[in-house]
């Protein structure tokens, strides 16, 4: 997967749901019929997948470059059940502020642009240095 932010979106919606697993099948399957072994199992799965959230928000603030402010935003979420479903309308935006240039890498390590790709970055500067594009500085309160 290309875009690191949509990796987060799907690591933080699927850790939310082993967490509603864990909070609404395997605690009362533990203290309701004394099943402690459903607990072992689907907190495990759900340890696991929040390691790879915290791996996914790493790797969105050094791809993407994420302020950590976000980062702990969805960090945060993933402790309270349902937030980081109210909280994925929010990503879908931020998922959208990666750029989408197809770079890949060949087997001896240079990078391969798509054609589309190029044109999208000669557009890109013509219009700085042509056209006299400014880029407004960035609105905190869109950042967060």
């Amino acid at each position: 997967m290309k875009n690191p932010v949509s990796f987060v979106r799907i690591m933080s919606l699927t850790e939310a749901v082993s967490y509603l697993l864990l909070l609404g099948v395997a605690m009362p399957l533990k203290y309701a019929a004394g099943m402690p072994k459903a607990v072992s199992i689907v907190g495990a799965i759900h340890g696991a997948l929040f390691i790879l959230l915290c791996v996914a928000l790493l790797r969105a603030m050094l791809g993407a470059r994420w302020p950590w402010t976000r980062a702990a935003l969805v960090l945060v979420a993933s402790f309270v059940p349902l937030v980081p479903f109210w909280l994925d309308r929010r990503m879908r935006g931020w998922e959208a502020e990666f750029p989408d240039l197809g770079v890949a890498k060949t087997a001896g390590g240079p990078r391969v642009y798509r054609k589309v790709d190029v044109e999208r970055v000669l557009r890109l500067k013509h219009l700085i240095l042509v056209d006299g594009l400014r880029v407004n500085p960035v609105d905190m309160g869109s950042i967060i």
